[in-house]
């Protein structure tokens, strides 16, 4: 159960992401501004519930694909890197500590 709450965690981290990007986003986790980091970040969470109960194997899979398709858009020139994925628009509104 603790698997399930840790990658509910991470998801619920994703989705705050969308809407507004957190300022320490950009400094402790500016991997997710770019298509590989977030592609292998997904694959990370995907292969964490590879185990035990078949929907936890299917949902693992889904968000394990989704990062190969992360990490393959990064190699298609024709795709732009959305606005909410541009690092440049956040370094200026980081603080420092």
């Amino acid at each position: 159960m603790n698997t399930f709450k840790l990658t509910m965690f991470f998801f619920f981290f994703l989705s705050l992401e969308l809407v507004q990007v957190p300022h320490a986003t950009s400094r402790y986790a500016s991997f997710l501004f770019s298509f590989i980091g977030r592609g292998v970040f997904y694959i990370f969470i995907g292969t964490i519930l590879l185990h035990d109960h078949v929907l936890r194997i299917i949902a693992g899979s889904i968000i394990a694909v989704i990062g190969l398709v992360y990490v393959a858009l990064e190699f298609v020139p024709a795709i732009q890197v959305p606005e909410n994925m541009r690092l440049n628009d956040y370094d200026d509104a980081t603080e420092t500590i």
